[in-house]
């Protein structure tokens, strides 16, 4: 799956798609959503995430970053967004909006 076909499927609503017997994904729960957070903040996330993923360890954060060239998943392992270069990762930083996947409250 590429990060184009998640966006596609996440514009559905988690509890329209559930309801409707759509795709779910392991990492989605009913009571989340992407709230905004600072590029600082973000960065701190992603680093963190690397790290998790190289260990291997479950815990990872889910972020989003929207830019000008689209939107940008990490933390669940599409190589399209893990693999990215760090001149990419430079432009999201400075352009991008990032979110982060956490409780709605």
């Amino acid at each position: 799956m590429t990060r184009h076909d998640l966006h596609k499927i996440l514009e559905i609503p988690f509890t329209s798609r559930h309801a409707q017997g759509l795709q779910v994904f392991e990492w989605e729960h009913c009571a989340q959503s992407f709230q905004k957070i600072s590029n600082e903040l973000a960065m701190i996330h992603l680093i963190q995430t690397f790290k998790a993923q190289s260990r291997k360890d479950d815990e990872t954060t889910v972020l989003l970053c929207e830019s000008s060239s689209g939107a940008y998943y990490f933390g669940i392992g599409l190589k399209d967004c893990e693999n990215i270069t760090l001149e990419k990762l430079k432009e999201l930083y400075n352009h991008g909006t990032w979110y982060v996947y956490t409780w709605d409250d």
